[in-house]
């Protein structure tokens, strides 16, 4: 796991296209490894918090509601309601 990166081009052949239940292709491969393409790398400190600028107000909020106090109760820093953009 220290360097899972190494390792992420030879697991990413696995992945095929996404399916839905009806068998019609709802991600092809091609975007499935455009998506993957950051865990081909180290992971970047400057990133840490760059995925609260890609999301709405209400699907931040959605997100945010899944853990309940869990996080807080782990003492996991809680971003704040309101996303950054």
């Amino acid at each position: 796991m220290r360097r899972y990166w190494d390792r992420t081009p030879e697991r990413l052949i696995e992945h095929g296209p996404r399916l839905g239940a009806d068998g019609v292709v709802l991600v092809a491969h091609e975007q499935r490894l455009h998506q993957q393409q950051l865990t081909m790398q180290p992971p970047q400190p400057a990133r840490r918090f760059a995925w609260q600028q890609h999301f709405s107000t209400a699907e931040h909020a959605e997100i945010l509601s899944h853990p309940g106090d869990t996080l807080t109760s782990l003492e996991y820093c809680v971003p704040a309601k309101t996303p950054l953009r």
